[in-house]
């Protein structure tokens, strides 16, 4: 025989235990808590995992990116005239570089196939590294931004390359002290992006590194 508990003696308790610190949790605060502590975990988790300063930088290099390579799909001349600039560097070149060699011999006898596929490289880097990114800030513990992480870092390989070659092509380029480029930028946009870019695909590879061993634990 079961004995119903007056309501009185219901209110009584929870007070008590209120005052104790043992009041049963209602079944609506049970569910608001667990999310709260969720939410708590997964922004401590985000900046432990990928630093939202880092995330910034890769957008912006992002946005760097994919502004070159809209100009080049947008610009008539590109994929013709990047023949005539190659052909001008080996020209210029009066030390007979091997770099100057390999593009005579590999580069310029197929410049225009290597123009379009340096200008839609360029596009899916800006796009990979920006849904990277934002996927970083977002959803840090997502299978989908483990994937998203590892095709930025195969993306920023071939950033470094192409930063690579436009810094070598680059006949004006500077990275070291020389009075003759006093008109110019210290150190060339490339070399810095260059730069950027390894530091980012350091990020990336550390980041993927701790998630996995958070799945691991």
């Amino acid at each position: 025989m079961t004995i119903a508990t007056p309501p009185i003696f219901e209110r009584v308790a929870d007070r008590v235990l209120e005052r104790v610190g043992r009041r049963p949790v209602a079944s609506s605060e049970a569910r608001v808590i667990p999310r709260a502590e969720r939410a708590a975990a997964h922004a401590t988790m985000a900046a432990r995992v990928m630093p939202v300063a880092v995330c910034l930088m890769q957008i912006a290099l992002a946005y760097e990116w994919l502004v070159s390579g809209i100009n080049k799909v947008a610009s008539p001349y590109f994929a013709t005239g990047l023949k005539l600039v190659l052909q001008q560097h080996v020209y210029n070149d009066e030390r007979h570089t091997p770099y100057s060699a390999f593009l005579q011999r590999f580069i310029i006898p197929n410049a225009e196939g290597y123009a379009h596929l340096i200008t839609w490289t360029e596009v899916m880097v800006g796009v990979v590294l920006l849904g990277s990114a934002v996927l970083w800030m977002a959803r840090p513990s997502a299978r989908v931004t483990a994937y998203a992480a590892c095709a930025a870092c195969v993306y920023l390989v071939a950033a470094i390359v192409m930063n690579l070659n436009y810094y070598l092509v680059d006949d004006e380029a500077a990275a070291w002290i020389n009075p003759l480029h006093a008109f110019n930028e210290g150190v060339q946009l490339d070399a810095m992006l260059l730069l950027f870019s390894l530091v980012l695909l350091g990020a990336n590879v550390a980041a993927l590194r701790a998630l996995s061993r958070r799945a691991e634990d």
